[in-house]
C-alpha cells in the first residue's frame, strides 16, 4: 500500500490478500472489518456456474465477469431446446432468468460469449449455467 495513513492510498497486489481493518474516531469509537481483494488474471472472461434470480440483490443476474475486455461481441443464453432466451453486446449486462416477463424454472441453460481484449485478442467461451429458484 502506498501510504495507509492517507485518504486514498494505492494498493498493488499480485495475489489474493485479506486485510483486517480497524478504524478509531477521535471520540474513541471503534469499528473493524475484513476486506478481501481477489486478483483476477486477464484478459479473460469468467462465468459463474449458477445464479439465483430471487430479488435479494445477490447473484440475481447471470452475466460475464470481464477482465481486460473492452468490447463484448455477444453474450447469449439458450434453453435446452436451443431457443434464444437472452442476448446482449453490452458489457456488465446480464440475464435476469426471465423470458417475455415470465420466470424460468430451475434448470440448466447454455451460454456463449465473445469479447475483445485491449490488445485486440478475441476470447470466445461457451458452457452451462444452473438457474436456482
Amino acid at each position: 500500500m502506498s501510504n495507509p495513513f492517507i485518504p486514498n492510498p494505492v494498493l498493488t497486489v499480485t495475489t489474493d490478500v485479506t486485510f483486517n481493518i480497524i478504524a478509531t474516531t477521535a471520540a474513541g469509537c471503534r469499528g473493524d472489518g475484513t476486506v478481501t481483494v481477489k486478483v483476477f488474471k486477464g484478459p479473460e472472461i469468467y462465468m459463474p456456474t449458477g445464479f439465483t434470480p430471487n430479488g435479494d440483490g445477490k447473484n440475481d443476474k447471470f452475466k460475464p465477469f470481464t477482465v481486460g475486455i473492452t468490447r463484448l461481441n455477444y453474450f447469449k443464453v439458450y434453453n435446452r431446446w436451443g431457443q434464444l432466451l437472452y442476448s446482449t453486446a453490452t458489457l456488465n449486462e446480464g440475464w435476469d432468468g426471465r423470458i417475455n416477463g415470465m420466470d424460468q424454472q430451475t434448470g440448466i441453460f447454455v451460454w456463449m460469449v465473445q469479447g475483445v481484449a485491449r490488445d485486440g485478442k478475441v476470447i470466445t467461451k461457451k458452457g452451462t449455467v444452473t438457474l436456482i429458484r
